[in-house]
């Protein structure tokens, strides 16, 4: 029996569960921080040099960007043919997932223990370079498997074929 969709919506309650942690817990103080000089009062705000990160925000962000990280790659498993969902595919599929959410969560981390540190990567902060560089890309790497993998994880050349000799036969049966 297939696992996917109840495992899909334990992570989509998952993450109901982190929104609703966050909210309830208050997210970030008001008073965090300082007025930003570019910007109008009140309208953007800094944190002090050195400054620590709320803890609380950064919890909440790891939890939600890693759930929903698996979230995507299990839509993608859901599409798996019978034999590949026990197959090849499918722990590719679940090596793709761990990755993307480790990379997220470097991200997060590289962020929490930054601070306003002086380390640059490209004019960037480590942090926005990694999530630049590394990060947004790495959904392309999904895509591009899932395509070049379709004719034989998802819908066969054959199993196209019989699908479309059944729209045709339904077609002829209608016309009658």
């Amino acid at each position: 029996m297939n696992r996917g969709p109840q495992v899909l919506f334990g992570i989509l309650i998952c993450l109901a569960v982190v929104v609703v942690t966050f909210w309830a817990i208050g997210g970030v103080k008001e008073d965090q921080g300082f007025d930003h000089l570019e910007y109008p009062k009140n309208t953007m705000q800094q944190a002090p040099d050195r400054g620590e990160r709320n803890r609380w925000v950064t919890i909440s962000a790891s939890c939600f960007g890693a759930l929903t990280c698996l979230f995507v790659v299990g839509g993608l498993a859901l599409g798996l043919s019978r034999q590949q969902q026990t197959g090849f595919a499918a722990w590719i599929l679940a090596l793709a997932a761990v990755i993307f959410a480790s990379l997220f969560l470097l991200v997060v981390f590289l962020y929490s223990e930054g601070g306003s540190s002086a380390a640059r990567i490209g004019g960037l902060p480590v942090s926005t370079a990694v999530m630049v560089v590394v990060f947004a890309p790495s959904p392309l790497v999904l895509v591009v498997l899932y395509m070049v993998a379709f004719p034989r994880w998802i819908l066969s050349p054959a199993e196209e074929a019989r699908f479309h000799e059944l729209v045709t036969n339904r077609q002829a049966e209608q016309k009658k």
